[in-house]
């Protein structure tokens, strides 16, 4: 297996804010079955409501095969305006009541499952 830690861009401000706490790590991957958009839904409204900061965010480009799922283009008139895209990303999320967790959302990875896994591992321990 490749390095792992060569998959992911890590923010070491944002894991010094973590130091003293244990924070539960919940995951809401989007994939092929997400009955009723649970998943999409549920960590758009949590980042939307929470605090947060990325904490780690994955080479998408290594992990992700956009012939199933691409970042959407919006276009005015004739012209391109922007691009909706996509990450996938663990955040430090503090609720309103001050608790603070960790959040792996974004699209269910493709490829490299295990080296995936092995970064979300050393980003959660380190």
């Amino acid at each position: 297996m490749l390095d792992p830690r060569e998959l992911y861009s890590y923010d070491s401000q944002v894991r010094s804010e973590l130091d003293g706490l244990n924070p539960v790590l919940v995951h809401l991957l989007d994939g092929y079955i997400d009955a009723g958009s649970v998943s999409h839904g549920l960590r758009k409204y949590i980042l939307e409501q929470c605090d947060h900061a990325v904490l780690a965010e994955f080479d998408l480009d290594q992990v992700h095969d956009y012939r199933y799922r691409r970042p959407q283009f919006v276009f005015d008139t004739n012209r391109l305006d922007s691009m909706i895209d996509f990450s996938l990303a663990i955040h430090r999320v503090t609720d309103p009541a001050g608790k603070t967790f960790l959040l792996l959302a974004g699209p269910e990875p493709d490829h490299q499952w295990h080296r995936v896994a092995a970064g979300v591992f050393e980003v959660c321990q380190d």
